[in-house]
């Protein structure tokens, strides 16, 4: 179980994710994630399946550049 500092700075990143989503400050969004992340967003009917497809998937940091790109200009 993480410690008390560790769930502090949790928390203050948990906010300022959050804050930058709410004030629809996308292009910082891609940065809250490390280089090789993996940003998968399914339904739950395939989570219940063991699907693994995703409605979103993006398995680097500059693949969730491009999404926010193309739902600026979509």
């Amino acid at each position: 179980m993480p410690g008390t500092e560790a769930l502090l700075r949790l928390a203050i990143l948990n906010a300022a994710y959050a804050a930058a989503l709410d004030a629809d400050r996308l292009e910082e969004w891609p940065d809250f994630f490390t280089e090789d992340s993996l940003y998968n967003i399914t339904t739950t009917e395939n989570h219940r399946k063991g699907l693994q497809a995703g409605v979103i998937y993006c398995h680097s940091r500059a693949m969730l550049h491009d999404r926010v790109f193309a739902l600026r200009k979509a």
